[in-house]
């Protein structure tokens, strides 16, 4: 997660699938987690990435178009 100047983004996360079950880590975590910690430290502006777009939909984000740049080394 990066938080910069009243935003946040979060970044990949990867879990054990065999260890969480049935148990809802990733939008425990990776969802709810992160609009808690917003909320704690005022934080306005959520940026949830890409993918799961129907799953954050339903939850009450909005999609909108950003830009992504990658630097090839």
């Amino acid at each position: 997660m990066i938080a910069y100047r009243g935003n946040v983004w979060t970044h990949h996360v990867g879990f054990d699938y065999e260890a969480q079950g049935t148990l809802p880590v990733y939008f425990g975590v990776l969802f709810y987690g992160v609009m808690d910690f917003a909320a704690e430290h005022g934080l306005r502006v959520l940026d949830y990435t890409f993918g799961s777009d129907d799953a954050k939909r339903s939850r009450g984000c909005e999609t909108r178009m950003t830009v992504r740049s990658l630097k090839a080394v």
